[in-house]
C-alpha cells in the first residue's frame, strides 16, 4: 500500500484532540504537560487523555520528573513579617554597648519560647555564645541563607528545580525548624514526538485540522447541520481499559476462601440437598444438642416438613453412643442422654461452601 495512503489511514482514526497535540509538539518540541496545555488553551484533562491516546499508538514518548514545591506555614509568615527570633535576638545584642545580655532579658524581649529557639540559632550559626548565663555577640552577618529564603517565599511558591544555591541552602535549613514552610512534590509529565509521530504532525501541518462530528445528538440531528459535516472514523481494534462490571459479594468471596482452605487441608467437597435434618447436620458432627448454634436465633427450622429420618438404625445407634459415652471411640462423650426427636428435626443446611 503507497506510504501517503498509510498515513491518511492512521491521520483518520486520530481524534481532534490527539491531532491538536502533534501539532503543538511539533511547534513546541519536548513540552511539560501542564504547560503545553496552558500554551495551546486547552483543558488539562484533554491534553491527558490525547497524551494517553498517542501513547498507546507509540506517536509520543513519555517521561516523568518530581518536582518538588515549597510554600510558608502560618508560622513561617509570620516570621517572615517580624524576621527569625535569633535575628531579633542578635540586632538586640548588636545594639548593645557591651554586646552581651542576660538569657532573662532575651526572654523579656521575645518570650519564652521564642528566646529559646533565638539562643538555639544564635549557637548553631555561631553568632553568639553563652558565659555565665549571658549571651554574647560573637560575630554578625546582615542577611542569611534561611532569611532570603524566607523572604522570597513571602512573594509566593518557590520551585526547587528554579532556585538558586543560596535559596536552596535556605530552604534545606528552614526544613530543620517546625511549622515553618511546607514541602510538596508533583510529577511532571514530559511528552515528546516520535519519528512516527513526527511523520503524521508533519502531514497534519500540510492539510490542516477538518472540524469532525464525534457524537451523534439530537440537536445535530433536528438541524441536520450532519449534512456538510465529516464524521470522525473510530478504530474498533483500538486497546481499551478492561472493566470489571460485576463482583463477588463479600460473602461469597469468603466462602470461596474457605473452600480453598479445607480443600488444601485434604477435605473433599460434596454436593447435597439444602434441607437436612438435625441428624447429619449436627449429631454426625459431634455437635452437642444443647449446643448455642443449634438455637433458633442461628439455625432455620422449617414448619412443613418439621422432621424426617432418612438415616439408619447402625448409624443411629454410632452417633448416640459418641454423644452419651464415647467408650468405642476412646472418648468421653458429652454425657446426656441423647434425643432422637430433636436428630428429626428439619432445617436449612448451615455448614456449606456453595
Amino acid at each position: 500500500m503507497p506510504r501517503k495512503n498509510r498515513r491518511s489511514r492512521e491521520i483518520e482514526k486520530l481524534h481532534f484532540l490527539e491531532k491538536k497535540l502533534l501539532l503543538a509538539l511539533l511547534k513546541h518540541g519536548k513540552a511539560e504537560a501542564r504547560e503545553l496545555a496552558k500554551a495551546e488553551n486547552i483543558e488539562i484533562n484533554s491534553v491527558m487523555r490525547a497524551i494517553s491516546w498517542l501513547s498507546s499508538k507509540s506517536m509520543i514518548k513519555i517521561s516523568e520528573k518530581i518536582e518538588k514545591e515549597y510554600e510558608l506555614l502560618d508560622e513561617g509568615r509570620k516570621y517572615a513579617e517580624l524576621k527569625l527570633p535569633e535575628r531579633r535576638a542578635l540586632e538586640a545584642l548588636a545594639n548593645k554597648k557591651e554586646k552581651e545580655a542576660e538569657l532573662s532579658e532575651i526572654e523579656e524581649k521575645l518570650g519564652k519560647e521564642e528566646a529559646k529557639i533565638a539562643v538555639i540559632w544564635l549557637l548553631k550559626k555561631g553568632f553568639a555564645r553563652i558565659e555565665n548565663r549571658k549571651l554574647k555577640l560573637q560575630s554578625y552577618k546582615k542577611e542569611t541563607e534561611d532569611e532570603i529564603a524566607l523572604s522570597r517565599l513571602s512573594k509566593g511558591k518557590i520551585k526547587l528545580s528554579e532556585a538558586d544555591e543560596k535559596t536552596k541552602k535556605g530552604i534545606s535549613l528552614l526544613l530543620k525548624r517546625k511549622n515553618i514552610i511546607k514541602e510538596s512534590e508533583r510529577v511532571l509529565k514530559f511528552i515528546e514526538l516520535t519519528d512516527k509521530g513526527k511523520e503524521l504532525a508533519k502531514e497534519i501541518e500540510k492539510h490542516g485540522i477538518e472540524d469532525e462530528i464525534t457524537e451523534v445528538t439530537h440537536e445535530l440531528l433536528l438541524s441536520k447541520s450532519w449534512k456538510n459535516k465529516k464524521f470522525k472514523k473510530y478504530d474498533v481494534f483500538a486497546g481499551v481499559k478492561r472493566k470489571h462490571p460485576a463482583k463477588l459479594h463479600p460473602l461469597s468471596r469468603m466462602i470461596r476462601d474457605i473452600r480453598e482452605v479445607f480443600i488444601s487441608m485434604g477435605f473433599k467437597e460434596i454436593r447435597s440437598k439444602i434441607i437436612e435434618n438435625a441428624f447429619w447436620n449436627f449429631d454426625a458432627l459431634f455437635v452437642p444438642q444443647e449446643h448455642p448454634a443449634r438455637e433458633m436465633q442461628d439455625t432455620f427450622y422449617l414448619e412443613e416438613p418439621s422432621s424426617f429420618v432418612d438415616f439408619d438404625e447402625v448409624s443411629l445407634k454410632k452417633v448416640k453412643h459418641a454423644h452419651e459415652s464415647g467408650k468405642e471411640y476412646a472418648s468421653k462423650g458429652w454425657g446426656y442422654s441423647f434425643s432422637e426427636e430433636l436428630a428429626e428435626k428439619a432445617l436449612l443446611r448451615t455448614h456449606t461452601t456453595a
